[in-house]
């Protein structure tokens, strides 16, 4: 209720917001709430169109400027990794627009620390990933990659605020920025130059140089800072910072001796008090567990309440919460304590779920990437286990999926996008069946056939892009088939043929047949498609290019072994004796050429072919039993009885049981002849 109260109050606001002449601060409050409820588009347009006003100052052009920097970042962290370049980029055009019409501008600064601190935040949100997921450097080098640039952005703006005329109108000569205002700003520059410290070294292992290194730079920006009011916000996030710092140097118990002081001696204001709990949760996790244990029920049963609210002051808090559930879930599975592992990870999905509906930018896509590192490991255990029920959320596995792929491990990351179709066809039948109430919670969006549709169709193009016809023929086909209507249903099934006709070869009817059926599909499910006609000629070539195409061997065999069958001796005969001569070595063949040779009393040549046989095939085998009693019958029938009968014996020497009673009895009514 809070939040639809809050929804109209903005809208209303907007109305009459729109009327209003120049910017004014105003703005970026106006703007940070509508960031904080998602309506990153509404936002937008709003700053756009103020940004067209003819009479802007550059005062105004850059607090406008810097507010929509800010609120691409933010909406770039909501958004899948594939999507997130567009807005980034879109944030830096924006940038490129302003810094260019005001080079000389002081304002300028506004622009260069939005533009860093959404490196930065993307740069922290990386290095959590990291730690998400180890050894994949991809994603370690997407993070370094982002907190470079929040470093150049932060070097700029530490040359800028060396020289105190910077905070001059170069053309007025009159100070801008008071040097209260201007300091402020440096100090926050050198504490945003301390955090990307610490994140820096989350993206290397915790006894290595790099990471010393990353952590005394941190603590050495951190002094720089000047003196701030304990009125402002930034003097307690320093504060924080510092015993995060001493935290991550290893000096546990300094950070909780701070922690100590600053909650009980210095009071710190009321709406710090969640980020102070939660960074006492991560020092006791580090030294003491019963406690962390303690403070963690505490923490988790005071926050149950909080989420949906539009409110971002827990955010930080819920992290913390998230981040201990999921640090006493791989403490479980080190142990092998099966059940307390399952406890923990469930408590980290549910949390997680929720704060990636309700939380902000940095803690939503937080929220996100931990259920994709549960869900991989999930998938991991169900693909173990084959009696392993398939209960997570389709889109839990599709955030798994979407990080499998990022890590080149395409295979994996298609068997999660079907598993994730499977899953939501799954809930989209419950749901039919009792009228719409199955398998959805707060946290988890009504299945539908879009979905069902659009999670094969990802894992069909994933195949695309590895050139696995049989894959890719396979799941474009499901995906179309599954969801005639969609509007990429018809193309999704001519991608499917386009595969399908790579596999065609005219030396395997049944690729000819599949490809024949599909072609019979896309004519039945798509009658109003442009493309028929052309599907319809496509038909017709391959019938002409089967009748005309070269017999296969398989073919010309099944040919010459039906004229035999059909007592067309001399026909059978010439095929055989063509198909022998090309393939000495292939055994039907060969077996088929000696039956035509008796067949057309070709005596003589049917017992050297026999003969052949005998020698070719395996040993005391069915076909080389036959071999032998054809040789015998061929020697009685040419007056060569005698051998025949020393042949048998021989034989009956050899393997007295004649090859069983099928064959003993066959041989002795032969000599009876």
């Amino acid at each position: 209720m809070r939040t639809l109260t809050l929804l109209i109050s903005v809208v209303l606001t907007l109305a009459f917001a729109c009327q209003a002449a120049p910017p004014t601060p105003y703005d970026a409050d106006f703007v940070k709430t509508l960031r904080e409820m998602r309506l990153y588009r509404l936002g937008e347009s709003y700053i756009a169109e103020k940004l067209t006003a003819d009479d802007l100052s550059d005062n105004a052009s850059s607090e406008l400027t810097s507010v929509m920097i800010e609120l691409l970042g933010e909406e770039s962290l909501c958004l899948p990794s594939d999507k997130q370049g567009e807005t980034v980029d879109k944030a830096k055009r924006f940038a490129e627009e302003y810094l260019k019409a005001h080079s000389g501008s002081p304002f300028r600064i506004r622009v260069l620390i939005a533009l860093a601190l959404n490196d930065l935040n993307a740069g922290e949100l990386g290095a959590m990933n990291v730690q998400l997921f180890p050894g994949d450097e991809p994603t370690r080098q997407t993070a370094l990659t982002r907190l470079r640039q929040a470093d150049d952005q932060i070097r700029e703006l530490t040359r800028i605020f060396a020289s105190p005329s910077n905070a001059q109108d170069p053309k007025t000569k009159q100070k801008v920025f008071s040097d209260e205002h201007w300091q402020r700003l440096k100090n926050q520059t050198a504490f945003f130059s301390a955090r990307r410290a610490l994140a820096m070294a989350k993206c290397y292992p915790e006894n290595s140089p790099e990471y010393s290194d990353c952590v005394i730079q941190a603590n050495a920006e951190l002094k720089t800072l000047g003196s701030i009011p304990s009125t402002e916000p930034l003097c307690w996030q320093a504060r924080l910072l510092r015993v995060r710092a001493e935290r991550m140097s290893g000096d546990v118990q300094a950070a909780q001796n701070a922690l100590s002081f600053m909650l009980e001696e210095q009071k710190p204001p009321i709406e710090m008090l969640l980020d102070f709990q939660a960074e006492k949760l991560y020092v006791l996790m580090s030294s003491d567990r019963s406690a962390a244990v303690k403070i963690l029920s505490e923490l988790e049963q005071s926050l149950s309440g909080s989420f949906s609210n539009a409110d971002t002051s827990d955010d930080a808090a819920h992290l913390a919460v998230l981040d201990a559930f999921v640090t006493f879930e791989k403490e479980s599975a080190a142990r092998g304590d099966k059940n307390e592992q399952k406890k923990w990870q469930d408590k980290a999905t549910q949390w997680a779920g929720k704060m990636r509906l309700y939380d902000s930018g940095f803690y939503a896509r937080s929220a996100q990437q931990v259920l994709a590192a549960l869900a991989i490991k999930k998938l991991d255990e169900e693909s173990s286990d084959e009696n392993a029920a398939n209960t997570q959320a389709p889109s839990t596995i599709v955030l798994a999926a979407e990080n499998l792929f990022r890590e080149g491990q395409f295979q994996k990351a298609i068997d999660a996008y079907v598993k994730a179709a499977t899953r939501e066809k799954e809930l989209l039948s419950l749901n039919q069946d009792d009228g719409g109430g199955s398998g959805n919670s707060p946290t988890t969006p009504a299945p539908s056939e879009e979905n069902v549709f659009n999670y094969r169709y990802v894992a069909a193009a994933i195949a695309h892009k590895l050139n696995d016809h049989v894959q890719a023929a396979d799941l474009f086909r499901q995906a179309a088939l599954g969801a005639p209507k969609n509007p990429k249903a018809a193309q999704a099934f001519k991608t499917a043929l386009f595969h399908a006709g790579k596999l065609v070869d005219v030396n395997k009817p049944e690729t000819i047949e599949r490809y024949s059926v599909m072609l019979d599909e896309f004519l039945k499910t798509f009658p109003d498609s442009p493309d028929v006609n052309l599907i319809r000629q496509q038909k017709q070539r391959l019938s002409e290019a089967i009748k005309t195409a070269p017999k296969t061997p398989a073919q010309r065999l099944l040919e010459a072994q039906t004229a035999l069958k059909e007592n067309r001796s001399e026909e059978a005969l010439t095929l055989f004796k063509q198909l022998a001569k090309e393939f000495p070595n292939t055994q039907d063949i060969q077996i088929g050429f000696a039956e035509a040779l008796s067949a057309a009393n070709a005596d003589q040549d049917a017992l050297n072919q026999w003969r052949k046989v005998a020698l070719n095939v395996k040993q005391y085998s069915p076909e080389w039993y036959r071999a032998k009693y054809e040789v015998a019958s061929l020697l009685v029938k040419t007056g060569q009885k005698d051998k025949a009968v020393e042949m048998v014996r021989l034989l009956k020497l050899l393997r007295p049981d004649l090859g069983g009673a099928e064959w003993s009895e066959k041989f002795e009514k032969l000599l009876l002849k």
